[in-house]
């Protein structure tokens, strides 16, 4: 046997993995591109949308001016030509979320010593208003197709149950669950889901934009260029109180993403075994519908784990085991504000635009997205002035960006009003995530009990009616407290 002939190819051979570079450098460029325009054109700058906003939708457009061009970078290994692979921006988006969670959640250990502690995040009222998002979208979307059915042969009455699918919990939720409706009896299941969270992206900005004008128009909103960090001493936010110096032995940036990416690796682990364990229990269930609920919820997962090296931490400097604290909110602000940048963008241009020329999709879709648009609106508006009197217009726009398109879109919003996360309203999302899963989680079970019948819908219909109640009373309460108070 010949050696020579065997030898490896080159490290920087042209392969897939270069292909992923190109293409995030490619995004990178975008996002350039975006922001030039942000500054430079009227009203684009009058708009108040977000960089990373405009950066998906203009890569979005490249992505469909490319596809099917000569110009073939992504799909290296795929006969199909485009710019841009599908499964790179979605991975790219599925990672970032994880990354600018978990960052977020580390946040506040270096400020334990120094007088009182900031206003911690409600978890579970968060929870409580994310999944009456979902439930009042459910509610919404299942009464709608229950009646176009009547009208529309190709739409069936459980279609509507993908609205909270599509625009709560985004295109990975909508697509799954739509894929499972398509296995059963509705012709356009999987289109219909994508559809749908597509729509959420530009309901969201739409919503959030006309929500940030209110605020500009009121002398409540200062754009984020407009803003800056100068008032504060760099030593003081680079190195606080009890914490490593900026450059020592290594650079304290190289610790931050050195903490963030053991707790995401520890987080994998978990999964991991979780899946291997429910794949030798055999029960069908469990691998249908859980294993890729922890996979999609990957997030949650990270926070927890972030939380976890809280308490150690906690504890260990506590006992004066550890002398110094090694994490920096300002640092962690920045990782986290560059991975829902990559987030926004990356989630938008991942979008499959699918035309179905069938009048019932067509109509069902729009009567689903406009009607459950408004009613998050106005719903969340009402909920968001009880729950969090103090930052109620921050609390908005994290939550009204989350439920009609992703975290992403909430947090693009967010950084518009609060640019340096100041509130606890980045927080609240993230541990309002968490808690929503054990509170919202027979709204995931339904999804095989929804398409059983009429009968089965009409059960389905009043358990959400009855939690959405309950979970609502619960929240109205601060308000009477408040007004005891």
């Amino acid at each position: 046997m010949n050696l020579l002939s065997a030898s490896p190819q080159p490290f920087w051979a042209f392969d897939f993995y270069w292909s992923q570079i190109i293409q995030f450098s490619i995004i990178m460029a975008i996002l350039l591109l975006a922001n030039v325009l942000r500054r430079k054109v009227l009203w684009l700058k009058a708009s108040l949308l977000p960089v990373a906003v405009i950066g998906g939708f203009l890569g979005l457009l490249i992505k469909y001016l490319f596809n099917g061009s000569p110009i073939s970078i992504a799909n290296l290994m795929i006969e199909e030509t485009s710019l841009f692979n599908v499964d790179t921006l979605s991975s790219f988006t599925y990672h970032a979320i994880a990354i600018g969670f978990g960052a977020l959640t580390l946040k506040g250990i270096d400020q334990m010593n120094q007088g009182p502690m900031r206003k911690k995040p409600l978890a579970v009222k968060s929870g409580m208003v994310i999944v009456n998002s979902y439930l009042i979208q459910g509610i919404f979307g299942l009464i709608v197709t229950s009646i176009l059915t009547f009208f529309f042969v190709n739409i069936p009455n459980y279609a509507g149950f993908l609205l909270p699918m599509g625009y709560g919990q985004g295109p990975g939720q909508a697509l799954n669950v739509g894929d499972i409706f398509q296995r059963l009896d509705f012709v356009y299941g999987r289109d219909f889901g994508l559809s749908i969270a597509s729509i959420g992206f530009l309901a969201a900005s739409l919503g959030g934009v006309i929500y940030l004008r209110k605020l500009k128009n009121k002398g409540l909103l200062k754009t984020v260029e407009d803003t800056s960090m100068e008032s504060k001493e760099e030593s003081t936010i680079l190195e606080g109180n009890g914490q490593i110096p900026l450059v020592d032995a290594v650079d304290k940036l190289t610790i931050q993403v050195a903490i963030l990416f053991f707790i995401y690796g520890l987080s994998w682990f978990f999964i991991y075994v979780l899946e291997q364990l429910m794949r030798q229990s055999g029960v069908d269930f469990l691998i249908r519908n859980l294993i890729p609920l922890l996979y999609g919820f990957n997030f949650i997962i990270v926070v927890f784990a972030a939380l976890l090296y809280k308490v150690i931490t906690r504890k260990l400097i506590q006992s004066k085991i550890m002398k110094r604290i090694y994490t920096n909110d300002f640092l962690l602000n920045r990782i986290a504000g560059l991975a829902f940048d990559i987030m926004m963008i990356a989630s938008i241009m991942a979008i499959d635009i699918t035309l179905v020329g069938d009048l019932g999709f067509l109509v069902t879709l729009l009567v689903l997205v406009i009607g459950g648009g408004l009613i998050t609106y106005f719903y969340l508006g009402y909920l968001t002035k009880i729950v969090y009197p103090s930052y109620p217009h921050e609390a908005w726009l994290v939550f009204y960006g989350t439920m009609t398109g992703t975290a992403s879109t909430g947090i693009a919003l967010l950084r518009e009003k609060d640019p340096y996360f100041e509130t606890p309203a980045a927080n609240d999302i993230v541990y309002g995530s968490s808690m929503a899963i054990p509170l919202g989680f027979p709204l995931l079970l339904f999804v095989g009990v929804v398409s059983q019948g009429w009968v089965s819908l009409l059960i389905v219909l009043v358990i959400l009616s009855l939690i959405f109640t309950v979970y609502h009373l619960i929240l109205s309460k601060s308000k009477k407290k408040q007004n005891l108070q």
